[in-house]
């Protein structure tokens, strides 16, 4: 229960834990390219003639704040020496940020000045390095992202020489001097490329939220080989779960022993694709709350038989015309895995505690769970809220505070509202536990005088209020 309910007072993030969003690289050594995958499963490869790598940290970010945890470290200083590891003491041009545009903009600033290692965008020097940013720079950059987003280069051309006759009459010798600049009038004068530019350059100034500069952002997920993959043709339609399940199990560990999937990888997106009778294909993508082994599910595969059936289910009119016409064949493809450590150790921090327990449980169930935590507030239904991400590194940790005095005064388990209690001849009254008052601000600064009373061998926590009115609020356990 400990590793669901954090009990401790909900406080921003140390600033010594957070950890960037995005990493890009310099490699030119294609060993070094694959096992930067090692930071994390989700990696881009944007320019092959500069070979810059684009690494999504945010997949692996609880690991990592919880390895620096463990050391005693900074959680940047401890990715940092990891990355060192990588290149074996080599020099290297790399720079974290919240987004993957402003990270790449920074390494390409970073190997312009020469300023090797890993620079953050935080740090005097990245900001610094950003505010000096030259157009040349900038306009290679828009290049690059115009062919990923396959603009022809005429329309690139044309905006370049109209944007650098407008900044040479303005004398704005750097893109930072007009960081100001709505994009709305960039996109007037200069088209939507250039404004879309623009806006990932200074998100912040531009009221750009990051999750939509992140979006926005064409990413391509780079893949070191052949996705593992396994067929099936059937020799006669299926239309029932429970014959299809016994063959889906038996492909499901035909995956375990292909070569190109290893015992050590974890896979996070995998995808079914139905072949049905009148040859309509329908593919299913099943999506995995946390890095999952199908080598330790082996051979019963029960986490990814529930998501796939939770998947099918979902899908009626795949699932009707399955009824109707039946599957012939289909196709079990690793869309995304997370590749085995090469150096550093584990990266899913494989143990039998309750946190290992929950994220194989959530891989196992259709919604997430809920995770909450106090906050400051005296008011019972107000002291304590919804954690904004599940299993969060709080979670993860074991408390050494004894909490069994809190649980003893408050119940656990809270109504969402406060429902009317009757009294009977059954029902023994308690000691006075503790006097509070409503908001006045939602329902008239009202007392609340809290007891504890047992009904029906059930021992609830109730109030009066200044009415003499009878509530229940919660149930201790």
């Amino acid at each position: 229960m400990a590793a669901v309910l954090s009990l401790s007072p909900s406080s921003p993030r140390d600033q010594n834990d957070e950890i960037l969003a995005f990493i890009a690289i310099f490699c030119s050594n294609e060993k070094q390219a694959d096992v930067l995958q090692n930071l994390s499963p989700k990696t881009m490869l944007w320019v092959d003639s500069d070979n810059l790598r684009l690494i999504d940290m945010r997949a692996c970010s609880d690991f990592w704040r919880h390895s620096a945890r463990q050391r005693g470290m900074d959680v940047s200083l401890y990715v940092q020496q990891q990355i060192s590891e990588i290149f074996a003491g080599e020099d290297y041009y790399g720079a974290a940020a919240f987004t993957p545009w402003e990270a790449l903009l920074l390494a390409k600033a970073a190997r312009e000045k020469g300023f090797r290692g890993l620079i953050h965008f935080s740090s005097r020097l990245g900001k610094n390095l950003l505010r000096g940013l030259s157009w040349d720079l900038w306009w290679e950059s828009c290049g690059e992202y115009a062919l990923r987003k396959k603009i022809p280069d005429s329309l690139l051309n044309k905006a370049k020489s109209a944007m650098s006759i407008a900044m040479r009459r303005l004398g704005c010798q750097r893109p930072e001097q007009l960081r100001t600049l709505p994009s709305p009038h960039i996109r007037r004068r200069f088209g939507s490329l250039v404004a879309e530019v623009w806006q990932l350059s200074f998100p912040e100034r531009q009221g750009l939220e990051r999750k939509d500069a992140i979006s926005f952002f064409p990413w391509e997920a780079y893949t070191t080989s052949q996705s593992p993959c396994v067929k099936r043709h059937l020799d006669h339609e299926l239309r029932e779960w429970n014959s299809i399940e016994e063959l889906l199990r038996e492909d499901l560990n035909r995956l375990c022993v292909l070569g190109s999937f290893k015992k050590e990888e974890r896979i996070l997106i995998l995808e079914w694709r139905i072949v049905l009778c009148n040859l309509q294909v329908y593919p299913i993508v099943i999506l995995f709350r946390h890095p999952h082994s199908l080598h330790q599910d082996c051979p019963s595969q029960r986490t990814a038989l529930l998501q796939i059936n939770y998947a099918f289910e979902k899908n009626f009119s795949l699932k009707a015309s399955s009824l109707e016409t039946g599957l012939i064949s289909w196709q079990i493809e690793i869309m995304e895995k997370a590749p085995a450590r090469l150096r550093q150790g584990s990266l899913f921090h494989e143990s039998s505690d309750d946190l290992q327990c929950l994220k194989q449980l959530e891989n196992m169930i259709k919604k997430p769970l809920e995770f909450f935590t106090l906050s400051d507030d005296w008011l019972a239904e107000d002291s304590f809220h919804k954690e904004a991400s599940s299993l969060s590194v709080e979670a993860s940790e074991e408390s050494t505070t004894n909490y069994l005095p809190l649980a003893a005064g408050r119940p656990l388990f809270l109504y969402p509202d406060a429902q009317n209690f009757l009294c009977d001849q059954l029902t023994r009254v308690g000691h006075f536990q503790e006097r509070t008052m409503d908001k006045w601000w939602k329902s008239g600064n009202r007392s609340r005088d809290y007891y504890r009373m047992t009904q029906n061998e059930t021992m609830l926590w109730v109030y009066r209020d200044q009415q003499g009115s009878w509530y229940t609020q919660g149930i201790y356990g």
